[in-house]
């Protein structure tokens, strides 16, 4: 193998190499960004629960307040804890609708991250044997013309021998 075999097929070994660290390096982050999503999604139903139970604790709370004050609860107080239970669930599915848009979201840079991977392999890989490919034409290309120049006489126009010292 000559030197420019050699070279082309460190270069494409090299090319084929780059892509596959780019696929691994692009699956990895993929699986970050799923497991933050996950981590969002978790996150977010942990706040929808303290927050539950903080406004049930609330509603308990006035309850037992207005009954201490001797306030029966019908009317215009019934309708004042129900409100605020009311807004208290529109919050609650708000922190999960927050939870779920921030996982779908990360699971779409992971979807992002595996596309890049994927092209930096199929890069690599095409450059690889791009570069073998054009090794070996130019390789048969340099025997062919070393057989050419070999093989055929030099065909330059001679002038013809005429002159004072050619006679």
């Amino acid at each position: 193998m000559n030197a420019v075999g050699t070279y082309a097929a460190a270069s494409a070994g090299l090319d084929i190499l780059s892509g596959l660290f780019g696929y691994f390096v692009a699956q990895e982050a993929a699986g970050i960004a799923e497991s933050r999503g996950r981590m969002l999604r978790l996150e977010a139903e942990a706040d929808a629960q303290r927050y539950a139970e903080a406004a049930r604790g609330f509603s308990a709370k006035q309850r037992l307040a207005y009954l201490k004050s001797g306030v029966y609860l019908s009317g215009s107080p019934l309708d004042v804890l129900d409100r605020d239970m009311l807004t208290a669930e529109e919050n609650i599915s708000a922190i999960r609708a927050r939870g779920a848009a921030g996982q779908l979201d990360a699971e779409g840079q992971a979807a992002q991250e595996r596309l890049s991977g994927r092209q930096a392999l199929i890069s690599g890989i095409t450059g690889g044997l791009g570069k073998v490919a054009m090794a070996s034409y130019l390789s048969g290309k340099t025997k062919e013309s070393a057989k050419i120049t070999n093989s055929t006489p030099n065909t330059e126009r001679q002038l013809p021998r005429r002159g004072r010292f050619y006679g």
